[in-house]
């Protein structure tokens, strides 16, 4: 769908990267009930553009978190 499409129609698209909103509750609430916890890395906020770039290059192993 071309930016186009939308702009002439006055039509927008909604979306989710992980479904639905009922679909991220329900899996929030698992990861509650079973004790489920990411492993994450942080990060310094000064070095939220090199984090940045390793999210881009498929080099972040887990979730970055940004610490002020």
């Amino acid at each position: 769908m071309s930016p186009f499409q939308l702009i002439s129609t006055s039509r927008s698209v909604h979306g989710h990267p992980s479904g639905t909103a009922r679909e991220v509750e329900e899996t929030l609430a698992f990861a509650a009930l079973t004790g489920i916890r990411p492993i994450t890395q942080t990060r310094p906020l000064a070095e939220a553009g090199a984090a940045y770039d390793q999210m881009l290059a498929g080099e972040a192993r887990y979730r970055v978190v940004l610490t002020p």
